[in-house]
């Protein structure tokens, strides 16, 4: 036994970590006490801690480079075969093939490694559980991040400063804002993210105006200004320097004035919206 100079308790030498600087090879506080000490340290000394690790990794780059993969080469995950070919789900009592996690969720507490029942049924349960206890879930809910109002904020900063920069991030805040105009002028905006990226495949990722490969903008056929709606029906991927240049102009006015003009894409992108004499044969949804 040993007692700790920190909480005064007399404790099992198991609960010390080792000090090789004491008599005893031990050290003078418990593993909790000293487990409390670093966390009170590293959030005194949070942004010091984080330069420190920033200088760190950009001097010891390679270093790090070959350890990393030494421990990926080490853990590497390498497929085995299930321990059972099949499982029987405990609600429905439907037999579904073991193989890998398609039907069950993965439990380490379990026999084979696999919850007891399966994905459906679990999902089922989830939504019948949330509809049961909807007013609890959401007061408790709303209670932590009331709790948690700065730690929310301050995750939510350093999370879309990263995301933010990614394609995905960059299409979503794009959307979001051709909305929010939309919005403004009670204007039908429903084009989601999917139909944009669906957009963009049709043009094979190139601006519909002067067919270069650059990063692609949101564009009115029929401009917002004069009431074109974002729907799928009224908008086509531009770049950003032909977005500019058009501006709230009509289509058929600017277009064949255009430096890039070409009467190909005039008449692809004519098709694609569905435009025939200059009368749009498509409903704008």
């Amino acid at each position: 036994m040993k007692v700790c100079s920190k909480c005064n308790k007399e404790l099992d030498v198991s609960m010390f970590n080792k000090g090789k600087i004491n008599k005893d090879g031990l050290n003078v506080w418990c593993k909790k006490c000293c487990s409390i000490a670093k966390k009170v340290y590293k959030e005194k000394h949070k942004e010091e801690i984080r330069l420190k690790d920033a200088i760190y990794r950009t001097h010891n780059a390679e270093i790090l480079k070959v350890k990393s993969q030494r421990y990926r080469d080490k853990h590497k995950i390498v497929k085995v075969e299930p321990l059972i070919k099949e499982k029987t789900c405990h609600l429905c009592k439907n037999v579904y093939s073991a193989d890998d996690t398609t039907y069950f969720y993965k439990k380490d507490s379990g026999k084979y490694g696999l919850g007891t029942i399966c994905k459906g049924c679990f999902k089922k349960r989830s939504k019948q559980y949330y509809s049961d206890n909807a007013e609890h879930i959401n007061e408790k809910t709303k209670q932590y991040y009331k709790d948690n109002l700065d730690k929310k904020k301050a995750y939510s900063k350093a999370f879309h400063k990263v995301y933010d920069k990614t394609e995905k991030g960059r299409n979503v805040k794009t959307v979001a804002w051709q909305k929010r105009r939309a919005l403004e002028l009670n204007l039908d905006n429903s084009l989601t993210n999917a139909q944009w990226e669906q957009i963009k495949k049709d043009f094979n990722c190139e601006c519909a105006y002067c067919g270069k490969d650059k990063k692609l903008t949101i564009e009115h056929f029929i401009p917002i200004s004069k009431l074109g709606e974002g729907t799928i029906n009224n908008i086509i991927p531009a770049c950003r320097s032909c977005n500019s240049s058009k501006r709230d102009n009509f289509f058929h006015k600017w277009y064949p004035n255009h430096k890039n003009y070409s009467k190909k894409r005039e008449k692809i992108i004519l098709k694609y919206l569905g435009y025939d004499k200059k009368i749009q044969q498509l409903s704008i949804l």
